[in-house]
């Protein structure tokens, strides 16, 4: 299963790993890891997150999302 971020940026062609983590103040690889599984976020980032995004992505997302790699 995609990572929220990674479904949410799929829908905005315009939007980018690197404008969205500059719009939330972190480092694009930051971001990276965080997609790919390899780091987790704090509780302030997903909030940030939720509130960038309008509700797009919600804490629920966020907190549900497993790596694939967990789920086998």
């Amino acid at each position: 299963m995609a990572h929220p971020i990674q479904t949410f940026l799929a829908d905005k062609p315009k939007q980018t790993q690197a404008s969205l983590a500059r719009d939330l103040g972190v480092g694009r690889a930051h971001i990276s890891e965080i997609v790919s599984g390899r780091s987790r976020m704090s509780m302030k980032l997903a909030m940030r997150i939720v509130r960038l995004t309008g509700g797009e992505i919600s804490l629920a997302d966020i907190a549900n999302w497993q790596p694939e790699e967990a789920t086998e």
